[in-house]
C-alpha cells in the first residue's frame, strides 16, 4: 500500500501524464478526475483495514492455539 493516489485540490503534472491529459482543465473535468482519485483514496484505505483486521484475526487464532498447545503439554 502507501503508493500516491493524487487526491489534492491542484492537478499534478505526474497525475496529467498519467492521464494523458495536455493543456487546462476545465471545472467539470477536474471535478470528474477528483472524484475518482478520491474513491481510489477510499477504497485503498478500506482495504487497508481490511487487512489490519485480517491480520489482528489471525494474531489472535495464533495466540489462540499456542495457549491450547501448552496447556495440553502442561496436563
Amino acid at each position: 500500500m502507501g503508493g500516491r493516489i493524487f487526491a489534492g485540490t491542484l492537478p499534478n503534472t505526474e497525475l496529467l501524464r498519467e492521464y494523458e491529459l495536455k493543456g487546462p482543465l476545465d471545472e467539470d473535468k477536474l471535478a470528474l478526475l477528483r472524484e475518482e482519485r478520491l474513491a481510489i483514496a477510499l477504497r485503498m484505505s478500506s482495504e487497508e483495514e481490511e487487512w489490519r483486521h485480517d491480520k489482528g484475526v489471525c494474531e489472535v487464532q495464533l495466540a489462540d492455539m499456542i495457549l491450547e498447545q501448552l496447556a495440553l503439554e502442561a496436563a
